[in-house]
């Protein structure tokens, strides 16, 4: 936050939101968690002085008096903590003999000759991979996009595609149907709270759709009927049948997961998302495939399907 009583709203907020924990009989040891947390956030991070020195106001005053971009600027020394951590455990062990430290100098030998060339080729080869996997499978893999990255339109005005619940008979069939036949599989989530899962095809069993649900009811599928209607289409509908019964079930934590009913809100709860994760939103809440990435046939039916979502909130789907 840029301003300090944002970042204390956001704290008391945080408390609201989770209060209905403690309707639960099982969720209350949760809620007395979530209330330690926020009370070390509030006395440990957020007196004003050292608040000022990690927020996005201290990253703004230290860039225009450093002159450079704010997102020049470092929050955190976690970069640094997470380089000693593997230089000690992985890389300088390596040399070492019996466990023996080194000699600085050799210290110093080793860093600049072998360790660090190792740790920049390493990184060089990942960001490689990720661009090649990005080209190669872009259209049926989920992705992490960037926090402007949304569909957009042939117009270039973003298009927020949302998820949402309404009423539908022949798609709740159709997602009865999935679910029954064990066509949904979930699968490791590479985000924090987000449940992701794959869908296979009913007509093909060659193709499978990706779906992600976040717990504020944010949700994604790549099968063309959401990317063109938004709302709810069938996986996601079977997808939510599965999270229900893990909540029933006591996998996960009851009344965890909300699903949106209107596009109305759809849209209160992105606004919500943005305003709690800000800039780390893109790496919070998974977005949809962009459109680039999508396979021709899927993009030429996409375009000018924008105006209807924005101005209709009717719920059809």
């Amino acid at each position: 936050t840029s301003g300090h009583a944002d970042g204390l709203h956001l704290i008391n907020r945080a408390r609201e939101d989770f209060s209905f924990l403690g309707l639960d009989r099982d969720g209350k040891q949760y809620l007395d968690g979530v209330a330690k947390y926020l009370d070390y956030l509030l006395t440990t991070w957020m007196p004003r002085e050292l608040w000022s020195s990690w927020s996005l106001h201290g990253r703004k005053k230290a860039a225009d008096h450093l002159g450079i971009p704010v997102q020049g600027v470092l929050p955190t020394t976690n970069h640094l903590e997470s380089l000693n951590g593997n230089l000690k455990r992985k890389y300088v062990p390596q040399w070492q003999h019996s466990g023996h430290c080194l000699r600085f100098d050799m210290l110093l030998y080793c860093l600049v000759s072998n360790i660090l060339p190792q740790i920049y080729a390493q990184h060089c080869m990942v960001t490689q991979y990720n661009t090649w996997r990005h080209k190669r499978f872009g259209h049926s893999v989920i992705t992490a996009t960037s926090s402007n990255s949304r569909l957009h339109t042939s117009s270039g005005a973003p298009c927020p595609w949302l998820a949402w619940y309404p009423a539908d008979e022949r798609r709740d069939a159709d997602a009865h149907a999935i679910f029954a036949s064990r066509k949904l599989a979930p699968v490791p989530s590479a985000r924090p709270y987000e449940l992701w899962a794959k869908c296979a095809s009913m007509s093909s069993k060659h193709t499978f759709y990706w779906l992600t649900m976040h717990p504020t009811g944010a949700a994604t599928c790549t099968c063309p009927d959401w990317l063109q209607r938004g709302g709810a289409c069938k996986h996601m509908r079977a997808f939510r049948m599965l999270v229900e019964q893990w909540m029933e079930g006591g996998h996960i934590l009851r009344g965890s997961f909300s699903f949106p009913a209107s596009l109305s809100d759809a849209k209160e709860i992105e606004v919500k998302n943005r305003a709690w994760y800000g800039e780390s939103y893109a790496k919070a809440v998974t977005s949809p495939p962009l459109e680039e990435s999508l396979p021709r046939s899927q993009t030429s039916s996409i375009r000018g399907v924008q105006s209807r979502l924005i101005t209709s909130d009717s719920g059809s789907d």
